[in-house]
């Protein structure tokens, strides 16, 4: 039932964004289970669906460009999730006919079979109106003292060399605890600039938080700045080729402790604070996107030294109050056995009269 209501929010969301006349600029849902995970036939590859059952932005996507066709003619989704959205990369390309094997073992012997997949959300043209990208980890989650230890981070997919151009498949594969300026660097190259080239009508956002520093999982190293960049920058791609439409939709993120002051409470916060506003003027560029990107980086790096400059000052400050502390203490024991003394000298010379 909580899967059947997390994809009817998705439809929704983009009801309201996508009707005449409408009735949101943009939306985000706050939905578990998440979606990318599960394919157009469950889990993927005969994996874990990483709590997944339905694929929320695909269904979204599918139902805006079906039923919103005069409005949504080209439909993106963009996965910010630590891990890769393999369902929902799955349903994007079984838009064209694709063939598979399988295999069923009986006791009269094995039978074999190809099959044809092949789900159009609209019309068989679907391959060439839809975009998925995604930024994700990839790679050994062994660190680099045990690089014995450990296996590939899951689910192991959206690797190097795995894009394709119809339907549009965009994928960044990052390594485990990629410092925050590599990613964004990343996604603005590899994942902003082609989607701005492909002018989607509506941008699905599949807004995993689980690639925050405090993240149990440990597999990323974002903060709140980082989502309210990633989600900025969306915002006026929006503006720019949607007229701010854009649905965003909970994935993962596992860190809860402490509700609103968790990791998970305040990068969703930091999100929904970034789709308040209005994504700027409505004309994203990538010269101009990557200069903001790389003054915001150099201010964050500044503020970074001077805070670390800061705590260095404070904890010297501390260390000189600690010695003089310890000095005065040592003078006033050495004051008080310099008095023992006297006062014992004397008492020996009156016992002595």
């Amino acid at each position: 039932e909580a899967a059947m209501r997390g994809a009817g929010a998705a439809v929704a969301a983009a009801a309201a964004v996508c009707a005449a006349p409408r009735r949101a600029r943009n939306a985000f849902c706050a939905i578990r289970p998440p979606g990318h995970h599960a394919g157009p036939r469950g889990a993927v590859g005969g994996q874990s669906a990483g709590f997944c059952l339905l694929s929320n932005a695909a269904i979204a996507a599918a139902y805006a460009l079906a039923v919103h066709r005069e409005t949504v003619r080209r439909v993106a989704i963009v996965d910010f999730d630590v891990h890769h959205g393999n369902g929902t990369e799955a349903c994007v390309h079984n838009l064209v006919p694709t063939e598979r094997s399988e295999v069923w073992e009986s006791s009269f012997g094995v039978v074999s079979a190809k099959l044809s997949d092949f789900k159009p959300w609209l019309s068989s043209k679907d391959a060439d109106r839809v975009f998925f990208g995604s930024i994700h980890g990839f790679g050994a989650e062994a660190d680099d003292e045990h690089p014995e230890e450990g296996g590939r981070f899951y689910p192991g997919s959206g690797g190097p060399g795995t894009d394709s151009e119809a339907p549009r498949v965009v994928n960044a594969p990052m390594r485990l605890r990629a410092p925050s300026a590599r990613w964004r660097r990343a996604m603005l190259r590899t994942l902003l600039a082609p989607l701005s080239t492909f002018a989607p009508d509506l941008i699905v956002v599949s807004a995993g938080f689980d690639a925050h520093a405090h993240d149990p999982l440990g597999a990323g190293a974002l903060h709140e700045v980082e989502f309210e960049w990633m989600t900025a920058e969306l915002m006026s791609l929006a503006e720019t080729h949607c007229e701010g439409r854009l649905i965003s939709l909970l994935e993962g993120g596992y860190h809860i402790t402490g509700g609103p002051v968790s990791s998970l409470g305040r990068a969703a916060a930091a999100h929904v604070k970034s789709l308040m506003r209005r994504g700027g003027s409505g004309c994203w560029d990538a010269t101009h996107a990557a200069e903001r990107l790389e003054a915001s980086i150099a201010a964050q790096h500044q503020r970074a030294v001077q805070c670390a400059s800061e705590a260095a000052r404070a904890a010297s400050a501390a260390s000189c109050e600690t010695i003089d502390a310890q000095a005065g203490d040592d003078a006033q024991g050495l004051a008080g056995s310099a008095a023992a003394t006297s006062a014992s000298a004397s008492a020996s010379a009156a016992a002595a009269a």
